[in-house]
């Protein structure tokens, strides 16, 4: 049980780099953070779940059941999240300003006139 605690977000971000990217090293440098950063977030999350994430093996780090698990779920929030911004952006915006339309002469008069 997570008591006080409660999952860090920029946690979790990084567990998604680090599960799309396959390394540390890899997920570091795509985020632009050095990698014992995400070295040591991983750890974190690891602690906080009490749950292995990952099987790190030579060629990289594997998701362990409970890795795909939570893999999945912060893949849904951010989907989720990146949706909600997409419709939220700019509602409380109104449109103003003229609008130019430029066509041939016979579409204007004869389509868009009538």
């Amino acid at each position: 049980m997570l008591g006080a605690q409660r999952l860090d977000w920029e946690d979790i971000k990084a567990f998604v780099a680090v599960a799309e990217s396959g390394t540390v090293r890899r997920a570091a440098r795509q985020l632009g953070v050095h990698h014992s950063t995400l070295s040591r977030r991983i750890e974190n999350l690891e602690h906080l779940l009490d749950a292995k994430l990952f099987d790190r093996q030579p060629e990289g780090f594997v998701l362990t059941a409970s890795g795909e698990r939570l893999a999945a779920t912060a893949r849904e929030c951010i989907r989720n999240l990146t949706d909600a911004e997409r419709f939220i952006f700019g509602q409380d915006k109104e449109l103003s300003g003229d609008i130019r339309v430029t066509l041939p002469p016979a579409i204007a008069t004869q389509v868009i006139g009538p």
